[in-house]
């Protein structure tokens, strides 16, 4: 046995060949991972930080958006005098306007200019993107956009948080609707599930996404779920919220109250088991609904004692995050409210 092990071994010169050949394919890879970025993406490696000029043009742009001066935007926007200095934040901040003012196409056209320049279009400005499509009730520009995001080569082009939560609200706004010119069904829970599955379900390749619902995304899919009456379905994902999120009743025999890790949670709480009982009482099942009424207002209940001991919604326990800053409409509030002051 011992024979056989040194006899596989190879001499020092012999091994240098191999060491060179398996540098040789380290490097080969790296250059197959590499290939697939655009010189937009390549050159956003090696970006410097933001001139002088093009930081006064984002706070401009900013308080233009601000006070929903569209016009105003845009123009200050293709400006030739930024023709040097405007970049995706840029573009990113015009967008936005752009759907909040309901007049999306300019915001596809400064997409598809950047496009027709070869320049980087990173997650946020297509997640503007997304929004303005939700905004003006377009959804099937919306889901088609989210899976051109989903299929990206690069994880960090591919949809975070606010993608998805977006993606959500947007199936909240428009009901599920049949497209003539495909027969595809875009709108309500149809794509809000499938959107859901998409960033919870463990893949390998190409169609991972690096999301965790936060306590919105749960809010938005859970009243979808019960708008359509799918009810056991959406038990089944408060039971997975609330185990997820520490919530538990305070008395596992009679819940009149409840123990948050973190109080703001509280609220998606309420709104699902509301949700619920609607639901339940649009199909005739009073019992059920009365349950879930009851739910409600014992959560209620919990959140006015809280308030009324002092204890700010946006209060956890010690060394657990707020899960609500991250990418759900408190999220958004929170810093579109930042960047206005």
């Amino acid at each position: 046995m011992f024979k056989n092990l040194f006899k596989s071994k190879s001499s020092s010169q012999n091994d240098l060949p191999a060491v060179k050949t398996n540098n040789e394919k380290k490097k080969r890879k790296r250059s197959r991972k590499n290939s697939h970025e655009s010189p937009a993406q390549k050159k956003q490696k090696h970006k410097s930080p933001p001139s002088e000029e093009a930081m006064l043009l984002s706070s401009q742009l900013k308080l233009l958006s601000s006070q929903k001066r569209l016009q105003e935007a845009i123009d200050l926007y293709w400006d030739v005098s930024n023709d040097n200095v405007r970049d995706e934040h840029h573009a990113c901040i015009v967008i936005d306007c752009c759907g909040r003012c309901g007049n999306i196409a300019e915001g596809e056209k400064i997409v598809q200019k950047r496009k027709e320049n070869d320049e980087n279009i990173n997650v946020q400005t297509k997640t503007a993107l997304l929004k303005g499509y939700a905004h003006s009730g377009m959804i099937r520009k919306a889901a088609l956009l989210y899976e051109e995001m989903m299929q990206s080569r690069s994880l960090k082009d591919r949809p975070n948080i606010r993608t998805f939560n977006t993606m959500l609200r947007g199936c909240l706004w428009t009901a599920a609707t049949t497209f003539l010119s495909s027969g595809e069904i875009h709108g309500g829970v149809v794509t809000s599930e499938h959107v859901w599955r998409s960033a919870t379900t463990t893949t390998k390749g190409r169609n991972s996404v690096n999301i965790t619902p936060d306590a919105s995304s749960y809010e938005y899919s859970i009243v979808l779920l019960c708008q359509a009456l799918c009810c056991k379905e959406a038990e089944n994902r408060i039971k997975e919220f609330t185990k997820k999120f520490g919530i538990r009743p305070e008395n596992k025999k009679n819940a009149s109250s409840f123990i948050a890790e973190d109080a703001s949670t509280l609220e998606t709480l309420s709104i699902s088991f509301l949700s619920l009982a609607r639901a339940y009482a649009l199909l005739g099942k009073i019992s059920q609904a009365r349950i879930y009424v009851t739910n409600t207002l014992s959560v209620v209940s919990t959140m006015s004692d809280m308030n009324s001991s002092g204890q700010s919604k946006d209060d956890g326990v010690k060394g657990k995050e707020s899960f609500q800053t991250k990418g759900g409409k408190r999220g958004w509030k929170a810093t579109e409210t930042t960047e206005n002051s």
